[in-house]
This record gives C-alpha cells, structure tokens and sequence, in this order.
C-alpha cells in the first residue's frame, strides 16, 4: 500500500480521515501536525452541537498493516451564541451632533437571542472624550466607573449573573460635556465616541471567552455660536451713543442705540441671520453700521434682519458685530413703566461640518438697558419737570 502524505517537515493538511507518513524521525526529534476545519452543520456530533477528533499514532510493517501503539481524543462543544447590543444615544443609534454643556443620555439594551444561557455577563461603555465632565455621571445602576469607562456586571445587575435564552434588560445612565469655557485651549478633538462591549465566561455552562461590541457612536461638538443684544444710551467708554432724556420723558424724543454681535470658535457657520421686532411705538432712525454682513428694516411688520452668508471660525465679538438706533415718544399712559424697546433676538445659523442648526435667543430689550453699565436703571418713564 503505498503510504498517503509524505511531509518532509511539519506536516499539515485540510482533509478529514487523513493519514500522515513519516519514513524516519531521529531520537529525540519532534514534528508537528496543524489541522484545520469548520462545523459544517450544527447537527454534527453525537450531541448534536460537538465533534471529536481521534489521533491514533502507531507503526505500518512491510505489508502495511497499522500498529496501534498510542490513541488521544479530544471533543469539542459548539456553541452558538446569539446576542443582542444595541447602543442609543439621545435617542438615536446613529451619529449625530451635540452642543457644549448638552447632556448626553445613553442607553445599552441586550437580549439573549441564541439558545443557551449566557452567565457571568458583563457589559461596558467606552467613551473616548476630552470633553466629557465625568463628575456629572448619573448612574443609578451604580456602575464600576474607571477612567472613560462604566461597567455593569453580576454585582451591580443581579439579572447578569445568568441571562436565560429571550431574557433582556436596559441600563440606563446620562453624562454632560463640559461647558466651552471649561474646555481646554490644548483639546486636540471635539468629538466624543461611544462603544458598548459585552463579555461573558461561559456560554451554555461551558467556559468561554465570548465577546460583542456595539459600532462605534460618534458626537461631534457643534461650534459654539454665541449672540449678545444690548440696549445702550452711552457706549464702552461713557460717551453718548442715545439722544435726548434719560429718564425718558412725556412728549420727548429719547434714542437709543442696539448693538448685536457674534463669537464664534470651532467651525466655519453660513446662513446666519439674527432677527427681532421693534415694540409698538418704536420708530427706526435709519442708522446702522454693520463689521459684515447686512441690517435691513421691514416697516411692514417692524423687524430688523442682519444677514451674513458666512462667519469664520475663531471670531471674537469684537470682530462680528453690528448697531442700529430706534427712538421713542412716551406717552402719559405709560409714566412710571418701563418702555419695551424690542421683542427677543432669535439668532439661527448651519454648522458647516456637522450641518446642524444652531439657534440662539436673547431676551427683550426695555428701557432699563441692563448692560449699560453709565445709563442703565433709568428707564422709567417720567413727566416732564420730574
């Protein structure tokens, strides 16, 4: 009979059944047989999920009768675990942009979809962020944080001690990203992502190194788009930019002056348009002047629009900014009030690299003027000689 495979070294082959033949191997030497396969059916085996594999190692005379002198088996279990993880933030599982300060609201759902139990489970979150303020961590799960990371396992969530075939659970927890005034000069990048692992030891009561993760979550920090609307009667440097009384007065002309501006950081943002109403009994003077971008006046509905098609990243609000004046007539009625000088301030713009909307809003205006620091507290209305 002649002899089948004739390795010269190691020997290896693909082919179930198969014999090896070595003519000659010297004391003491060693060679070794790899073998390699697949289930090709989980029916295979005499439990229906497992395979043994024989080695018989024996001598073959002149005539080519086989020897037995040594027989080692060594029989293996399929398992076939089906587990589902999912991970959801703010309420969506696929990317999407976030904003400074937002609070960030996970949830990791899993469900033993396969036909045995898993035991020993543990699941874990990564958040890969510089941007993350863990000390704003709400966990009622109580998980075991380390550094970027939560774990839940059998000691926080008795249901992972042993997760029967169907059985499913949540975990629930929410973290902030920091504010853009505590956020770093020297942070390298502004996005945060979010993996969900899930281990187990043992699968069906067999141990095992099973493992699954989520895809991978990313969040990307909108650009910090920030608006101020004030109210003036004297400019930064004391000097009048309002006319007439202040208090204002029955039957006199009192102007003011309304300055807008804009600071931006990370991205570039297009379409911005900032937009409010002058109050009933405002009259606009026809005085502007605006660093970019355009203000016009719509006598109809009395708004004020300043529109610029783009705003460059890394903008003070000393390089986007804009100011125009309105005046008043008070009447009798309104003695002892303050004036309503216009509505709030909507600003509304797009990111362009996370092609999210930013919105913004300032509160309304009076005669109080807040944030003039020379003129501001004297805007009740006052008859004249008072």
């Amino acid at each position: 009979m002649p002899p089948p495979n004739r390795p010269g070294g190691d020997a290896k082959v693909l082919l179930p059944n198969t014999t090896w033949y070595v003519p000659k191997l010297k004391n003491q030497e060693q060679r070794t047989v790899a073998i390699q396969g697949h289930f090709a059916k989980p029916t295979l085996g005499s439990n229906g999920r497992g395979q043994t594999v024989t080695a018989r190692l024996g001598f073959l005379d002149e005539l080519g009768t086989f020897a037995l002198q040594q027989e080692d088996r060594f029989a293996t279990e399929l398992i076939l675990p089906n587990l589902q993880l999912a991970l959801i933030v703010n309420g969506q599982a696929t990317d999407q942009p976030v904003n400074f300060g937002e609070t960030l609201n996970y949830r990791i759902v899993y469900k033993n979809l396969g036909e045995d139990p898993i035991d020993d489970f543990v699941i874990t979150i990564a958040i890969a962020s510089e941007l993350v303020d863990w000390d704003t961590l709400q966990n009622l799960q109580l998980g075991r944080r380390a550094e970027g990371t939560v774990s839940w396992g059998k000691d926080e969530i008795a249901e992972l001690q042993h997760l029967a075939p169907l059985d499913e659970g949540t975990i629930d927890f929410s973290v902030q990203l920091k504010p853009v005034s505590a956020v770093s000069e020297t942070t390298v990048t502004y996005a945060t992502v979010s993996t969900a692992r899930a281990t187990a030891r043992a699968i069906g009561g067999i141990p095992t190194e099973f493992s699954i993760a989520t895809p991978a979550l990313s969040h990307t920090v909108n650009t910090s788009l920030e608006l101020k609307a004030e109210g003036r009667y004297f400019n930064d440097d004391n000097l009048a930019v309002g006319a007439g009384p202040l208090p204002p007065v029955v039957g006199q002309k009192t102007a003011f002056r309304v300055y807008w501006s804009l600071s931006n950081n990370l991205h570039p943002v297009e379409q911005v348009i900032v937009t409010t109403k002058l109050s009933a009994g405002m009259s606009w003077e026809g005085k502007t002047l605006a660093s970019t971008g355009q203000i016009v006046y719509k006598p109809d509905d009395q708004t004020v629009e300043w529109t610029m098609a783009k705003i460059p990243s890394k903008q003070s609000h000393d390089d986007i900014n804009a100011w125009f004046d309105i005046s008043v007539v008070p009447k009798s009625d309104q003695v002892g009030k303050l004036l309503l000088l216009t509505g709030e301030t909507d600003l509304t713009a797009v990111d362009t690299e996370t092609k999210s909307s930013i919105v913004d809003l300032k509160r309304s205006i009076t005669s109080n003027l807040e944030d003039d620091p020379f003129g501001g507290g004297r805007g009740l209305v006052v008859e004249l000689g008072e």
